[in-house]
């Protein structure tokens, strides 16, 4: 006897492309953080908190915890853009003084 899916075992609520709630305001929320991330060619594995995912070719990101996880390259380009961040250490000594 085939095991019930999960959307007959529990009633959880189940979304799709093209099936999304409408009719319903929808916030827009911008990442609180920089997204660590490191192009892969090709195919590679991520074992995640959430299952093992393949991607075919695309980005390794690190969330705010640390754990791994792919985008596809397509999508990552869709979605992300370089920061201009300078990680370069602070002056030392007195701040310069005033003419």
């Amino acid at each position: 006897m085939e095991e019930p899916r999960l959307e007959e075992r529990e009633r959880v609520q189940v979304f799709a492309k093209g099936a999304v709630p409408e009719g319903r305001a929808w916030s827009m929320y911008r990442k609180k953080v920089l997204t660590k991330a490191v192009r892969i060619f090709g195919p590679f594995l991520v074992h995640t908190s959430e299952g093992t995912l393949r991607c075919n070719d695309g980005w390794l990101c690190l969330d705010v915890r640390g754990n791994p996880y792919p985008v596809a390259a397509e999508e990552f380009e869709l979605s992300h853009a370089p920061a201009l961040v300078d990680f370069s250490p602070p002056p030392s000594g007195p701040p310069p003084s005033e003419p």
